[in-house]
């Protein structure tokens, strides 16, 4: 695909080539579950959030209720009740420019 920039680690594991983003959600501090660790759902794509992308608060037009808007897959203005941010899948690529490194203690 042209003007893709994504760039990737490769390493061998156990003879077969693999690779790797060199950013990872889980490894940065603007990552955030929704879910607690012993959650099935811990994992899952919807419940991981970037706080480096929060979305702007608006009123949905069709229930005149506050929340956030967002754009979906198709261009389109959805409306979110409940996340105030983007999700991960949405911003990170493989090289992602928000990525702050977590501080290990």
């Amino acid at each position: 695909m042209a003007g893709n920039n994504i760039k990737y680690e490769f390493y061998v594991e156990k003879g077969k080539l693999k690779m790797t983003p060199k950013t990872l959600c889980i490894k940065c501090a603007n990552h955030m579950r929704l879910e607690n660790s012993d959650s099935p759902r811990y994992n899952v794509w919807y419940n991981q959030l970037c706080k480096a992308s929060p979305l702007e608060e608006a009123i949905d037009p069709v229930t005149g209720e506050s929340g956030y808007k967002d754009i979906n897959d198709l261009g389109g203005i959805v409306f979110q009740d409940d996340t105030p941010y983007q999700y991960c899948r949405e911003i990170n690529k493989g090289n992602c420019l928000k990525f702050y490194p977590k501080e290990t203690t």
